[in-house]
């Protein structure tokens, strides 16, 4: 699961504040730097979307062990994010094996031109205005071999998602 705070103190359950972990995945707590007040982050999975892109098998390297596939160019997910504040939001995709379209709070769709990766990748797009509240953020294929493992918002120009390049 996926903790957010921003107490500088903060240990999640099964996790260990000395380093040696205790949780069924054992290991050292992630240790993070507590956001500026203002900061909006969140990383949403794509196989908790909603639509008509498919759970894939079982994959160790995806943030929860399952992505997202899709069986036809009509296919979409959608993920919702509750938004603080209307506001310019970038989004940081997290993606492998092909290219897509999307849409913020319902509006047009806009491509997305890099080159394909073939494994995991983080991509940046943005800023792109948001009004506050329940706001979709909608991936639509444009290649049948996209898989989708999830998406992060954030109101920050300089935010980057744990395992992301800042590049």
């Amino acid at each position: 699961g996926v903790s957010v705070t921003n107490s500088a103190t903060y240990v999640p359950p099964g996790a260990s504040s000395t380093g040696s972990g205790s949780g069924s995945g054992g290991g050292s707590p992630i240790v993070v730097t507590p956001p500026a007040a203002n900061l909006y982050a969140s990383f949403l999975d794509a196989e908790g979307g909603r639509g008509t892109a498919i759970s894939g098998p079982r994959d160790d390297s995806a943030a929860s062990g399952r992505y997202v596939y899709f069986r036809t160019l009509n296919d979409s997910i959608a993920m919702y994010p509750t938004l603080p504040v209307e506001s310019d939001y970038y989004i940081w995709f997290r993606y492998r094996s092909g290219s897509f379209t999307f849409s913020v709070a319902n509006g047009a769709y806009h491509s997305h031109a890099n080159p394909v990766p073939a494994g995991w990748t983080w991509i940046k797009l943005g800023p792109y205005k948001f009004p506050r509240g329940y706001q979709p953020v909608t991936i639509k294929p444009t290649s049948l071999s996209l898989q989708v493992d999830g998406v992060s918002v954030t109101n920050s120009a300089t935010y980057v998602p744990p395992g992301a390049s800042s590049t």
